[in-house]
C-alpha cells in the first residue's frame, strides 16, 4: 500500500514570490504552447501548474512544481522537501497518460556528491543526474510509497531552469509575451501589449486563488474555476486588439466628418476612450455585435466606406448608452484593426 504524499491543493501559505512567479511561468508556457496545441493549463490545484494537451478531451497532462531561491537547490534538500515524491504521486493516477514530471526552479540545483556537479540548463532530464544521486532519489521514493526500488521509473522526470529572476519575473514575462505577439501582429501598440499582458495576469491569479474545490472535483468543475485555455488567451488577444482605439484623425480621414459632425464626433472619441478603459457595463457587448456585423456583412464595390459603416449602424437596434456617432467611430475601430 502506497504512502500518500500531502498536496496541499486550496492552501495560500505559500511564499508570496514564488507564489507570483507561477503566475508569470505560466505566461511563458501558455507562449510556448500556444502555436501548438489546445492547452489547458490549471493553477494550483493537482499541482503548482498541471498542463492538460487539450483542453476539451486531455489525454496526456504534465505536472511541475515550482521552487525558488537566491542560490542553489542541493539534491539533498529537493530530496529532504518531498518535492520529487510530490511529483512521482501523479504516477499512481492512471486517468491520463504523464508527458512530463518537471520540478521548475529559478536557481540551478547541485550535485551533494562527489563530482559535485551544478546544472544550469534549461531542461535537464533526471537520467542525466549521477549514479549515486538517482539511487538517493530512488531509495527515498521506494521508502515513502514502499515499492521495489527496481520499479521506480524516472524516465518522464526532468528539471527546468527558467529564465525568470524573483525580482524581475513580470518584466521578463511581459517581455517575452511582447516579442511573441509582435510576430503576429507587427503593429500591435505597446499599450495593447500592456493590456493583454495585466488581463491574463489578472485571469490566471483569478483561477489560481480560487479555493473553494475540493480534492477530488471533476474535469469540467475544476476546468471551469482553476483553467486557463488557448481559447481563453484568445479571447484576451481578440478583444484587446479590436477595442484599440484608433487617435481621432484616423478615424475622422476615414469617415469625413464635417467641420459641424466634428466636435461632437471628437467628444464621442473621448468617451470610447474613457470606456474602454473603465470596461463599462455593455461596452464589451456593443463590440461583439459590431465585430460580428462586419464579419457578416462585407463591404460592396459600389459603396463608400461611410455609406457601409452607416449600413452597419442601421442593423444595430437602438441602445441607452451608445448613440450613433459612438458606434460609427467604434465601428471604424473595429473594421480597421481586424484588416491590420
Amino acid at each position: 500500500m502506497t504512502k500518500k504524499i500531502e498536496i496541499d491543493k486550496t492552501s495560500g501559505s505559500m511564499a508570496f514570490n514564488r507564489f507570483e512567479m507561477q503566475i508569470s511561468q505560466a505566461v511563458l508556457l501558455s507562449i510556448d504552447l500556444y502555436t501548438d496545441l489546445d492547452f489547458l493549463l490549471v493553477m494550483d490545484y493537482y499541482d503548482d501548474i498541471t498542463l492538460f494537451n487539450d483542453s476539451k478531451n486531455p489525454n496526456t497532462v504534465s505536472y511541475y512544481q515550482m521552487k525558488t531561491s537566491e542560490d542553489t537547490f542541493t539534491f539533498n534538500a529537493i530530496i529532504k522537501n518531498d518535492w520529487i515524491n510530490k511529483l512521482y504521486e501523479h504516477l499512481f493516477d492512471d486517468k491520463y497518460v504523464i508527458k512530463e514530471l518537471g520540478l521548475i526552479t529559478n536557481c540551478p540545483i547541485r550535485e551533494t556528491d562527489t563530482p559535485k556537479k551544478i546544472y544550469r540548463e534549461e531542461k535537464t532530464s533526471f537520467s542525466s543526474f549521477n549514479e549515486n544521486t538517482i539511487k538517493k532519489i530512488k531509495e527515498d521514493i521506494a521508502k515513502k510509497f514502499d515499492i521495489p526500488e527496481k520499479d521506480i521509473d524516472l524516465s518522464n522526470f526532468f528539471h527546468m531552469r527558467t529564465n525568470l529572476t524573483i525580482n524581475k519575473h513580470q518584466e521578463l514575462a511581459e517581455n517575452e509575451l511582447a516579442n511573441f505577439l509582435h510576430k503576429d501582429y507587427p503593429k500591435i501598440t505597446y499599450d495593447s501589449i500592456k493590456t493583454i499582458y495585466q488581463s491574463l495576469v489578472m485571469l490566471l491569479t483569478q483561477k489560481q486563488k480560487y479555493e473553494n474545490l475540493g480534492d477530488n472535483e471533476s474535469f469540467q468543475k475544476v476546468k471551469k474555476y482553476k483553467g486557463v485555455s488557448k481559447e481563453d488567451i484568445k479571447s484576451i488577444i481578440k478583444h484587446t486588439l479590436l477595442i484599440n482605439i484608433l487617435p481621432f484623425d484616423v478615424l475622422d480621414k476615414a469617415l469625413s466628418f464635417s467641420e459641424e459632425e466634428k466636435p461632437y464626433a471628437a467628444l464621442e472619441h473621448s468617451r470610447i476612450l474613457a470606456d474602454s478603459n473603465a470596461k463599462i457595463e455593455g461596452f464589451y457587448d456593443m463590440v461583439e455585435k459590431l465585430d460580428y456585423l462586419i464579419h457578416e456583412n462585407s463591404i460592396s464595390q459600389n459603396e463608400s466606406f461611410k455609406e457601409y459603416i452607416d449600413r452597419i449602424n442601421n442593423l444595430l437596434p437602438p441602445h441607452p448608452l451608445f448613440n450613433k456617432t459612438y458606434t460609427t467611430l467604434l465601428a471604424t475601430c473595429i473594421y480597421i484593426n481586424n484588416q491590420e
